[in-house]
């Protein structure tokens, strides 16, 4: 769970050290101050971690473990996994990846034009390789004798493949996230040194990823990545709170986001990258609303973040914000106390239950869009992912 915990923490606490620094730059002059923000933030936070820790606690019932994986079962496990993500890298080559890799197409005109197949896409360049990698590393933790070397360099080949998947995007976060559930499972035996260096590495990826996509020199990659993690992932919170001080009249509207856009536009009856139809993605309507970009978020290319803290006020106001925090502990709390439980007893439920986390729990966290926690999108991506799981591994 040590993971878990450390990235719980950041995706709540680097937002938040945003509205210290977010005056200082361009931001405040577009989006509003944060001086009026910190406190209500503060006491957000507290109240949300508070919480969530405390369902956490509750002490876990003593399962044995029920995986045994022995090498050759491990060893087929691992070649299953190779073949079907490599058939996954190549896919998505074939369907943009190289484009965006060669720079031939920008990264997000290419996100929004993929609007119609979302789903499928998301499923290919996320979460079955994501899932895939998972249930080779839980069976790697469990299998019940040593790793010979051709067994480690096996699973480090399907590491590198699930994380090419993620890169394939162009969005450097994409290959974080993918093996979010692989180090879920397996830090249970990480050490602090280990996950030091795992750390080291991820921030060398995204330093590279950065310098590569977006042409940043080297000397200026370390404060843009830190100025992306903070100032930048709150703006939209920022936004929220100076335009919907009593909360958006039509915030029920995001709820339609569980549809999916195409479902959402067939019952409404409003038409896709229309100001009215942004109102069920509050990411994409705040920047209409607040950023000069308003066409890039008609269209689909460009949205701020909105963290969880945002999409409390856009739901109750800046008096009320507080309930939105209790109601998001309690989900949070719930989800991964249900990991726990199943750690060590269930292969097929502690793989689910760790993709559902890292993809559409704690983007949640980060970027608001309460519905993708049960939409059709997710449960479509879910289902699949589950079905792969059994049909690679013995479950």
């Amino acid at each position: 769970m040590k993971i878990i915990y450390i990235s719980l923490i950041i995706l709540t606490t680097l937002p938040y050290l945003g509205l210290y620094t977010f005056n200082i730059g361009n931001e405040a002059q577009m989006y509003g101050n944060t001086d009026a923000i910190i406190l209500p933030y503060t006491i957000y936070i507290i109240i949300y971690l508070l919480i969530t820790f405390l369902i956490m606690s509750v002490k876990n019932t003593k399962i044995k473990n029920g995986i045994k994986i022995t090498g050759k079962e491990l060893n087929i496990l691992q070649i299953k996994c190779f073949i079907a993500i490599s058939l996954l890298l190549i896919i998505n080559l074939l369907a943009g990846g190289y484009e965006i890799l060669n720079q031939e197409i920008d990264r997000g005109t290419f996100r929004a034009n993929v609007d119609t197949i979302g789903m499928v896409y998301n499923l290919v360049t996320t979460f079955l390789p994501s899932s895939l990698l998972a249930v080779t590393v839980c069976a790697y933790l469990h299998h019940d004798g040593n790793k010979n070397k051709s067994t480690r360099s096996l699973q480090y080949l399907v590491i590198l493949l699930a994380m090419l998947c993620g890169i394939t995007t162009g969005f450097k976060s994409t290959a974080l996230f993918i093996i979010l559930p692989a180090l879920f499972i397996y830090s249970e035996k990480l050490e602090l040194k280990s996950i030091l260096i795992i750390s080291i590495v991820i921030f060398i990826g995204m330093a590279i990823s950065t310098a590569y996509f977006m042409k940043y020199p080297l000397d200026g990659i370390a404060k843009y990545l830190f100025t992306r993690s903070t100032a930048i992932a709150v703006s939209g919170s920022v936004s929220v709170w100076h335009h919907f001080p009593n909360g958006g009249e039509d915030s029920s509207y995001t709820l339609l986001y569980s549809l999916g856009n195409n479902l959402s536009s067939l019952i409404t009856g409003i038409a896709k990258n229309t100001p009215e139809f942004l109102k069920i993605n509050l990411t994409r309507y705040i920047a209409y609303i607040a950023d000069p970009r308003y066409d890039e978020a008609l269209s689909g290319a460009f949205n701020l973040t909105v963290t969880n803290f945002g999409e409390g006020v856009y739901f109750f106001g800046r008096d009320y914000v507080y309930i939105y925090s209790i109601i998001s502990a309690a989900i949070t709390g719930i989800v991964l106390l249900k990991f726990k439980r199943h750690t060590g007893n269930s292969m097929l439920w502690q793989v689910t239950t760790a993709v559902y986390i890292a993809h559409v729990l704690f983007p949640w966290l980060l970027n608001s869009m309460i519905g993708n926690l049960f939409g059709i999108p997710t449960i479509f991506n879910m289902v699949v992912s589950i079905l792969a799981i059994i049909a690679v591994s013995k479950i």
